[in-house]
This record gives structure tokens, sequence and C-alpha cells, in this order.
């Protein structure tokens, strides 16, 4: 065989063996972990260990799947550093791997009053995860039926969550503090990762304005949102309006029912569809125009 084509089999027969996620040396800020490692060629079985210690004589779990992946929920904790490996049964362990989770959120540290969850029917109640967006402090996190934190957006100033799209992306805003609205309308990994944010002008530090109400991705994967926008307009003097018999007229009754020459601001909403590729508004809607 020619030793250019043995060397590519080898190289690739190791780099699809290695064990997937978490990184080595990652921190998540989660505390809910799936492990993933690729299949080994004729292995239908495999070991799977998650420890405290690199040497790992203090095991949380050790256990055999079929599967290429392993789910762990419960023995886990917040700043704290693991070790796991895999191996196909009666063989040696693919690798090793080590990972350390970050801290809890802001909340959950809070000692003096702490999260208290209260279930008042647990007949109503079903498995799943709760994630909040909080505006003190700008942050999101998760927490289970139990009131325990199992993600959050890693640390204060991050990302608020405002709603989850129909695949279950995360979507809200961004904080930037230095911009002129400091939540920018944005979708957000488990991972802590921005997928997509609105344009901004990072020379002149603005945004278009916060997406304040929702933000949605739309099926073709563009996304739209709420814009508050503020324009100058005169208002209708007290006790002057128009009857329904005779609407009123912006051109024709102007001088009669409006303060003339004072102009106040309002306050209106446009909506905004931004492309997914290249941020630019490929069709909007204000308030104002009609």
């Amino acid at each position: 065989m020619n030793n250019k084509l043995l060397l590519l089999i080898i190289c690739m027969s190791t780099l699809f063996s290695n064990l997937i996620h978490p990184p080595d040396g990652s921190e998540l800020n989660y505390i809910h972990v799936m492990f993933q490692w690729n299949t080994v060629e004729g292995s239908t079985e495999y070991n799977f260990q998650l420890s405290s210690t690199n040497d790992f004589t203090s095991l949380l779990v050790s256990t055999s799947t079929s599967n290429l992946y392993y789910i762990e929920e419960d023995g886990i904790d917040w700043e704290s550093n693991y070790y796991w490996r895999v191996s196909p049964i009666d063989a040696e362990w693919i690798d090793t791997f080590n990972f350390t989770t970050g801290e809890s959120s802001v909340t959950f540290q809070n000692d003096d009053e702490p999260v208290e969850i209260q279930i008042y029917n647990s007949e109503l109640t079903s498995d799943g995860i709760t994630i909040f967006g909080s505006f003190y402090n700008n942050y999101s996190a998760a927490i289970d039926m139990n009131g325990n934190e199992v993600w959050n957006s890693g640390g204060v100033n991050t990302f608020v969550f405002f709603h989850a799209g129909e695949n279950n992306e995360l979507l809200g805003g961004k904080f930037l503090s230095e911009f002129n609205n400091s939540l920018i309308g944005s979708e957000f990994s488990l991972e802590g990762e921005f997928e997509w944010s609105e344009p901004i002008n990072e020379e002149m530090l603005q945004n278009e304005s916060f997406i304040q109400h929702e933000i949605i991705k739309l099926p073709s994967g563009n996304y739209m949102g709420f814009i508050p926008i503020v324009e100058n307009h005169p208002i209708p003097t007290s006790g002057d309006y128009s009857s329904i018999d005779n609407p009123f007229s912006w051109e024709e009754d102007y001088d009669d029912y409006i303060e003339y020459g004072i102009g106040y601001d309002w306050k209106g909403e446009k909506i905004v569809e931004w492309d997914k590729d290249t941020g630019d508004i490929v069709w909007e809607w204000s308030a104002f125009d009609y």
C-alpha cells in the first residue's frame, strides 16, 4: 500500500474516533451535559467514565452504552473540574478530556434571598427546563422543576432572554453598555455564543434601536422585530376633537384643532425584517406612515 495512503487512513481513523464534546479544556455555562464521541470501527458498545480526578479514582459515573453520547444531569456542579473518557468494550480508552464549569448566576448566589420553588399541584407539572431573562443585571438562566439552576448566559451583563423560536433558538438582547441602546436584538446559543445580532455602528456606538418587545426568526432564516421610533408631531387642543361624522383632516383642520407651531414627541413602533446574512433591512412598516 502507498505510504501516503496508509498515513491518510491512520489520520482519518484517529480523527473519527476522538472525543467530541465537551471539548478538552473547555468551560461550560451549564451543568446538564451531553458527552459525545465518534464511532470506533467495529464497536457497538462503549464504556463511559466521568471523574473529579484525572486518575479516575473518584468516579461520578461509570457505565456502558450503545449510543455515541451520554447525558449527565445529576453529578455535575458549578465551579468544578471534571475528567471524562470513553472506550469500546474490551479495548483501550480513546482519550481523556477535561472541562470546568463556570459560576452560577447572580440570582442563585444571593444567600440572603435564596430562590424558593413552590409547587401547588404536582399533577399539573411536567419534566422540563424553565428559561428566564432578567433585566436586573442583564443576564439569563434556566432552572429545573426543583429550582436548581442548570444553565446561565455566562455572567451578568451578557444576554437577556425573551423567548424561544420554533426550533428552540434563544432570542433576546445582547447587552452592550456603551451603545445608545444597550440591548441589541440577538440570537444566543446554549454554549454562550451569539449566532446573530442586529446591525450596529461600532464607530458611532449606535444601533437602529433596541428590539424592546420581541424578536422572531422567520422560516426563511431572516429576523424580525419591533423597533421603537420617535417623531415630532403636533397634538389636538383639549376639547376640540373632530366628530365621528366629520373625521379630522391634517390638511383642512390643522389651524382649528392643533396648537399651531407646537410639536411633541410621539412614540410608535416600526416592524423591521433583517436579512440573516447581510443584516440589510429587506422590509419594514412604520406606524407613522399611516
